[in-house]
């Protein structure tokens, strides 16, 4: 993640179904549930990796960006362990988002 400010602010408006600013944000899809939409553009803004990696700052970092120890610890994980992980970040930062 490049920005984490201008990533919520996206995100928030990705989520209220306003036009993007750029880079192309597809439209809320109403009577979806909107973890869906929000992993669908995460997966996209993150991209994918299945071994850990350092970002900026020295934060490892594995799958679609998450930064959970239980995960990272594993040093590899497959696509259904990341998108579980990134449900556990949605979860937990919801109210920040």
């Amino acid at each position: 993640m490049q920005d984490p400010t201008e990533f919520r602010e996206r995100f928030q408006a990705y989520k209220e179904g306003k036009k993007p600013y750029k880079n192309g944000l597809p439209a809320y899809k109403p009577g979806k549930n909107p973890y869906e939409d929000s992993t669908d553009f995460i997966t996209r803004y993150e991209g994918w990796s299945d071994t850990a990696y350092q970002k900026k700052g020295d934060v490892p970092t594995i799958g679609y960006g998450t930064t959970n120890p239980k995960y990272v610890k594993l040093g590899k994980i497959t696509q259904a362990q990341g998108r579980r992980a990134m449900m556990e970040d949605l979860a937990a930062n919801e109210p920040l988002l």
